[in-house]
């Protein structure tokens, strides 16, 4: 049998989206999505880019790069304009975290810049901040829907295919290729690129991997008019605009028994964003969601490689709340990897268990 594709890309969130764009430049490439585009974690309103991390503003993994990366896809498909200007504000909650922050701005002046208390005071009036903030500023937020829309404008034009309501069933190689199989019909191909996230859980021949799913809830609420020229702000919650709300998110569950979001956890997130932007106080709900985010246990890395006794069957995975920061770097880098699998870097390898990472 004749290879349909070069490549089937199995996922359309933020890691099949980038793989798919970049792919698309050098292979036919088919996406397939069981539902649609960004239904998954990737289908927030707004994501964060925050190239300082978390309460100790951490550098992410490959910081200059993925930052480059970043502003790079989005200057080649014409969308510049869906990731916000000005920065990102990190508000410390407390002395030590104040340190920690400005820490980071000494040693990554050309990311962040500190402020005291009294100086964001004055920069962001609705901000409220005893012990000062941490302006991000190649950090942002991005509307990910029109990201995605982008990304998969600029694949459409290499000539790309995208098939929505295809689940995937499972995969086998042989000497030619892989045959894909879906609930719909059979593809071949050269390669199967495995971006699916949370449904690794439904395939039992990835449970031996590496991975964890971690339940994330968001909400809308509608903007004050003290907020329209907001900055986006991470803090122990995150809260950004998306262009018409502001999208507040997002919980951390690592058990969890259904995937609805709850009533408790929009007031958590709520409350949370009033003690960083008062004028959020009385704002009303307009919607809220939940997610299946995936994360690599211990490294918090993604995981990028052919599964483990396969050559053609790769995964793209594990991207937790960094997907913004790396998808767009691991994308341009996987045509490299497919050459020469030995030269992925160590720290986002397949592995199988956690006595191997």
């Amino acid at each position: 049998m004749n290879l349909l594709f070069d490549t089937v890309i199995a996922g359309f969130g933020l890691a099949g989206a980038c793989a798919a764009r970049v792919i698309s430049e050098r292979e036919s490439v088919l996406l397939l999505e069981a539902s649609a585009p960004g239904a998954g974690a990737s289908g927030i309103y707004a994501g964060l880019v925050s190239p300082l991390m978390a309460r100790r503003a951490r550098a992410v993994w490959r910081i200059n790069d993925a930052v480059n990366a970043l502003d790079r896809t989005l200057e080649e498909i014409d969308a510049a304009h869906v990731k916000s200007s000005g920065g990102l504000i990190k508000p410390a909650r407390n002395p030590e975290q104040a340190s920690e922050f400005n820490d980071a701005s000494e040693k990554w002046p050309e990311h962040g810049t500190w402020y005291t208390a009294d100086e964001a005071r004055a920069r962001w009036p609705y901000l409220d901040t005893g012990y000062g903030a941490l302006l991000v500023r190649t950090g942002g937020a991005i509307r990910l829907p029109a990201f995605l829309g982008a990304l998969r404008a600029a694949a459409t034009k290499n000539g790309a295919e995208f098939r929505n309501e295809i689940r995937l069933r499972g995969w086998s190689e042989d000497k030619e290729g892989v045959i894909v199989h879906t609930d719909q019909s059979e593809f071949r191909a050269g390669r199967l690129i495995l971006a699916i996230g949370a449904g690794y859980l439904k395939h039992d021949s990835l449970q031996a991997l590496h991975l964890h799913p971690v339940k994330g809830q968001w909400i809308r609420v509608e903007m004050p008019q003290a907020c329209r020229n907001m900055l986006p702000i991470s803090g122990r919650e995150f809260v950004a605009s998306d262009g018409e709300a502001l999208v507040v998110g997002s919980t951390y569950e690592h058990t969890y028994s259904h995937l609805e979001p709850t009533v408790r956890a929009g007031g958590h997130l709520l409350e949370g964003a009033i003690s960083m932007i008062p004028a959020l106080e009385g704002s009303k709900v307009m919607d809220a969601g939940a997610a299946i985010r995936v994360t690599v246990p211990g490294i918090r890395l993604p995981m990028v490689g052919p599964l483990p006794g396969m050559r053609r069957t790769w995964i793209f995975t594990g991207l937790g709340s960094k997907g913004l920061m790396l998808a767009p770097l691991l994308a341009e880098e996987l045509p490299g990897y497919f050459q020469d699998p030995d030269s992925i870097p160590k720290e986002i390898s397949v592995a199988l268990s956690r006595g191997n990472r």
